[in-house]
């Protein structure tokens, strides 16, 4: 069905979420409930006090999914990610602690 991981810098309690959802199970609102469920473990359980996650440029259900779940454009990241012989634009996106409390 898919996955979704934390990778966790303690040193800067930041995380980088990346996650995958397979295409039959898109629109289910499946990414959304699992980013909301790591948001909270990350913030909550980890103590993290900002989560970041890139995303390219032309993936608009990924990029809803995290406007949605609270996250915040910060930054495009020209040819940062290889697809086959082409090189894709990615947008990092970014919750603080600060930022998710006041969705409660």
């Amino acid at each position: 069905m898919g996955t979704i991981v934390i990778r966790r810098n303690q040193e800067h309690d930041a995380g980088e979420l990346g996650y995958w959802i397979g295409s039959r199970f898109w629109g289910r609102g499946y990414a959304t409930s699992a980013v909301e469920k790591i948001l909270s473990f990350g913030f909550q359980d980890l103590g993290l006090n900002r989560m970041w996650a890139m995303v390219r440029d032309s993936n608009i259900g990924s990029r809803t999914v995290l406007e949605k779940t609270g996250f915040e454009e910060e930054a495009l990241l020209r040819q940062a990610r290889r697809r086959g012989s082409d090189f894709e634009d990615c947008l990092l996106y970014a919750i603080t602690r600060r930022d998710y409390q006041s969705l409660e």
